[in-house]
C-alpha cells in the first residue's frame, strides 16, 4: 500500500486514504470533505468497515512471512510485545500499537505490512460470538499463541466455555505442532508471577521461528510493558502499580497476587469489571474476599457493582497502591489523582 490509510480525520495528512467507519457514537461520512480538504483521498463506500477489511485482506495476502495471533482472556497484550521485543533482535517486525486489536485495529495494522518486515505479531481481541472468525479470515495467522481462557465479555459470550470455543478459532490456519518450553533464569522489567508464564510463551515461539537463547533473552531484557498494564510509578516513597487498562476476574487475581508479592502497606483501588452479566455482583464479591485472603491491607472501590464504593483515604511513604478496572471506569484519572498526593508528600 503506498498510501496511508486513515479513519481519522484529525490525524490525517496530505495522501492519505480516508476510509468512513461507522461507529455507534460518530459516521465517518459526515467527515469526507474535511478529510478532502485536508488533502486526503476518499474511499467513498457505504460500507466503510467492510472495505477497510477487504483491503487489509488482500494486502496481507501479499506476503509469505510468519504472522503469529495472540489472543486470551488476559495477558496477550503483554505477551505481544515480549515476542516482538524478542523477533526484533533477529528481524524487522510489524505489530499492532496500543489497544489496535479488533475489527477495526487489526485491519489497520495490516495495512502497515511492508517488504523489509519478516515477520508480523498480531494481537487479536474478541467480544462476542463471531468476532475471532471474522479476525482470522482477514489475519490468516500461520502460529498462534492462546494466553488463557478465563471470565471476560461473560455479557456476550454468556459462558468460559464459549469463549474458549471462539478463541481457539486462531487456529484454524496455523502450525497444530506444540510448542517447546524454553527454559531461561532472567529478571524480567514487569512485577507478576504469572508474567512469567507470558515471557515463556512468548520465548517458546521466538524459539521456534529461529531466535537463539541470547536473542531471547535480550529481546526480554528490553521489554517494556505497554501503557496502562502493571506500569510502576514511583513517587516519594510511594509506589503506585498503574494497571488500569482492562480488567477481568482473572486479571484483577493476577494483579492482586502481584501487589500482595510487593513489602509494604498494599493497598488495592479497584473500579468496576464490566461486561460480566448477570453474574457480575457475585464476581465482586469474589474478588474482595480474594484480596482480603491474600494479605492485601486496604481495598477502595468505585463503580456500581461493588458492594459499596469507598474513595480511597490517606496515604504514606512505603504505601504500594493498584489502581486496576475495566476501561470504561477510566482508572487512569484515579492513577493521575494517586499522583498528586504522592507528590504532596515531597
Amino acid at each position: 500500500m503506498s498510501n496511508r490509510i486513515s479513519i481519522d480525520t484529525r490525524t490525517i495528512k496530505p495522501g492519505d486514504l480516508f476510509i468512513p467507519i461507522k461507529g455507534p457514537n460518530f459516521d465517518g461520512h459526515d467527515f469526507i470533505e474535511e478529510a478532502k480538504r485536508k488533502g486526503a483521498k476518499v474511499l467513498d463506500v457505504k460500507d466503510g468497515l467492510k472495505a477497510l477489511q477487504d483491503l487489509a485482506r488482500k494486502h496481507r495476502n501479499k506476503f509469505k512471512i510468519p504472522i503469529i495471533g495472540i489472543t486470551g482472556s488476559c495477558g496477550k497484550t503483554t505477551t505481544k510485545e515480549m515476542l516482538a521485543s524478542i523477533l526484533s533482535q533477529k528481524y524487522p517486525v510489524l505489530k499492532n500499537e496500543e489497544n489496535l486489536n479488533n475489527e477495526i485495529g487489526v485491519p489497520l495494522t495490516l495495512l502497515k505490512l511492508r517488504k523489509k518486515h519478516r515477520v508480523a505479531v498480531i494481537e487479536m481481541a474478541i467480544q462476542k460470538p463471531g468476532d475471532m472468525e471474522e479476525l482470522v479470515e482477514i489475519v490468516r495467522p500461520t502460529h498462534a499463541i492462546v494466553t488463557n481462557v478465563g471470565e471476560a465479555h461473560l455479557e456476550h459470550m454468556k459462558s468460559v466455555k464459549n469463549t474458549g470455543r471462539e478463541k481457539q478459532k486462531i487456529f484454524r490456519y496455523a502450525v497444530h505442532k506444540p510448542l517447546s518450553p524454553a527454559r531461561l533464569k532472567i529478571d524480567l522489567p514487569i512485577p507478576g508471577k504469572h508474567n512469567i508464564k507470558n515471557a515463556m510463551a512468548a520465548a517458546a515461539m521466538a524459539k521456534k521461528l529461529g531466535c537463539t537463547k541470547k536473542q531471547i533473552m535480550e529481546g526480554l531484557k528490553k521489554f517494556r510493558p505497554a501503557s496502562k498494564r502493571m506500569e510502576i510509578i514511583k513517587k516519594n516513597g510511594i509506589t503506585i502499580l498503574n494497571d488500569c487498562y482492562n480488567a477481568n476476574p482473572q486479571s484483577m487475581r493476577a494483579a492482586l497476587e502481584t501487589l500482595a508479592e510487593f513489602k509494604g502497606r498494599k493497598t488495592a483501588v479497584l473500579g468496576d469489571m464490566l461486561e460480566l452479566g448477570s453474574g457480575a455482583k457475585k464476581k465482586h464479591k469474589e474478588i474482595l474476599a480474594f484480596a482480603k485472603k491474600i494479605g492485601i491491607d486496604r481495598v477502595f472501590t468505585y463503580g456500581d457493582n461493588w458492594p459499596k464504593k469507598s474513595p480511597v483515604k490517606n496515604i504514606r511513604p512505603g504505601d504500594i497502591i493498584l489502581v486496576k478496572g475495566s476501561r470504561g471506569m477510566k482508572m487512569e484519572n484515579i492513577v493521575a489523582g494517586m499522583a498528586e498526593l504522592a507528590d504532596a508528600h515531597d
